[in-house]
């Protein structure tokens, strides 16, 4: 069992409500406007992107 788990099922027999989330990152992108058309082509698929800048 890896870490997340463990730490969701610790969680849990405290009462708290928890669960692990599996994400996909795309990128890097050189600029801002290369990122903000892939979060427009994603939104035409159908998908919910979501923008997370490093380094900031």
């Amino acid at each position: 069992m890896g870490n997340a788990q463990k730490l969701v099922k610790d969680l849990q027999k405290h009462g708290i409500a928890a669960h692990t989330v599996t994400r996909v990152q795309l990128g890097p992108f050189k600029t801002r406007a290369e990122a903000d058309d892939a979060m427009s082509k994603l939104r035409s698929l159908g998908y919910s992107p979501l923008l997370a800048a490093e380094g900031q």
